[in-house]
Order: structure tokens, then C-alpha cells, then sequence
């Protein structure tokens, strides 16, 4: 026991028991256990924990139906890309009709081809002289 490398063996001093205090066996020691509820208090925890599960749910379904993939917001989005993609087919409607008129008026009017001719070609009819008048440019 002298070689004992430890500074406490069990005759130090420090670990020794008073004499008139009384040592009991220590008993292993268990864990303390939770009091079971049992009644009201039981039912009372259960209703309060399914409120909250219900809860919890319900706001992530509303989350979802905001913000998810076909959640309101998409859903607005989607509407005003249609409504913008409307508009641009009506428009495109309307320039369709008008080229149709222009080209029935072409097929069937000698007339508008002549003016036709006149205005985008500046074709001349024979005898007659053309005439273009250029803007000056001003003097600085």
C-alpha cells in the first residue's frame, strides 16, 4: 500500500467515516420516476397536445395554400400571365383581320396595287415626271 500511487488510498484520513456517524449500504440508485397523470389531468394533456398537432397542420396546410405550387400566389400570377397573353393574341386578331381586308382589297382592286406601287415602289406611269423635294438643312 505505500507504493499506492494514489495521494488517497482507503486509511487517509480524509475518507475515513467519523466514528459516530452511521454508514447505511448505499442502495443503487434509480432513476426517479415521472408521476403518471391519470383522470382529468391525463385527458386535459391529451386534448391540449391534439389542439396543438391540429393547429400546427392546419397552419402548415395554409402555408401551403398561400405559397405552394398551385398556392394562391401562383395561382394570381398565372391569371395575370393569361390575361397579358390574352390581350397580346387579341391584338394579333385584330393586325390578321386588317391584312386579310388589305389583301383581298390587292387581289381585287387595280387601283390600290397602282397606289400600292406608287407610294412603296415610286413607280411612275410613262409621260410622267417625278418630283422629289428634299428638306434643306438648316445653317448653324
Amino acid at each position: 500500500m505505500k507504493d499506492d500511487p494514489l495521494p488517497f488510498n482507503d486509511q487517509s484520513p480524509e475518507l475515513q467515516a467519523e466514528p459516530d456517524a452511521t454508514v447505511e449500504p448505499s442502495a443503487p440508485a434509480r432513476p426517479r420516476a415521472r408521476r403518471r397523470l391519470v383522470g382529468i389531468e391525463a385527458h386535459q394533456r391529451r386534448q391540449s397536445r391534439i389542439r396543438y398537432g391540429l393547429l400546427f397542420i392546419s397552419a402548415a396546410f395554409m402555408i401551403n395554400a398561400l405559397v405552394g405550387d398551385n398556392g394562391m400566389l401562383a395561382t394570381m400570377k398565372a391569371r395575370k400571365q393569361a390575361q397579358t397573353i390574352q390581350r397580346q393574341l387579341n391584338a394579333l386578331r385584330e393586325d390578321n383581320q386588317r391584312l386579310k381586308v388589305e389583301m383581298t382589297r390587292l387581289k381585287n382592286d387595280p387601283s390600290a396595287v397602282e397606289e400600292e406601287a406608287r407610294k412603296n415602289l415610286g413607280l411612275i406611269r410613262p409621260g410622267e415626271t417625278l418630283v422629289v423635294i428634299k428638306d434643306a438643312q438648316p445653317t448653324k
